[in-house]
This record gives C-alpha cells, structure tokens and sequence, in this order.
C-alpha cells in the first residue's frame, strides 16, 4: 500500500482528536454545507499553526477529521 505507514502514523492523531472532541456530539447531524465551513476555519488555524509547529500536526488532523466527515456524507448520500 502507499504511504501506508505515514497513514497508520496519522490516523492515531486523528481518532486522538476526535476523542478530544468527543462531547460536541456527531458530524451527522450538520450540513455539509456547515461541514464545510468549519473545513474553511480549520485550515486557517492550521495555516496559523504553522507558526507553532507542535500543534501543526493536531490542526492537520482537525482538518482531515472534517474531510472525512463530509466524504462519508457524500457517501452514504445522506446529503449532496
């Protein structure tokens, strides 16, 4: 598989987030329209983040948790 360890390695950060964030409740509930708001919010914080990179690596994952959130809508066509 490629990349399969940098995958293996991320994916830890992010199940780590949304344990973090587990209280907010589920992504099921949320437009992708709001999804997608939210994926616009995280990329500034990463962008900032990038000023500080021991958090670079949490905000990648914030990213990429709404991503998939919004793929498995699409997905599951919940909503399109």
């Amino acid at each position: 598989m490629i990349y399969e360890k940098e995958i293996g390695d991320f994916t830890i950060h992010m199940q780590h987030k949304l344990l973090v964030h587990k209280n907010k409740g589920g992504f099921e509930r949320l437009q992708i329209s709001e999804l997608l708001d939210m994926l616009d919010l995280e990329v500034i914080e990463l962008k900032r983040s990038l000023k500080k990179p021991a958090t670079s690596i949490s905000e990648c994952a914030d990213v990429a948790n709404i991503a998939m959130f919004i793929a498995t809508k699409i997905q599951n066509r919940k909503e399109i």
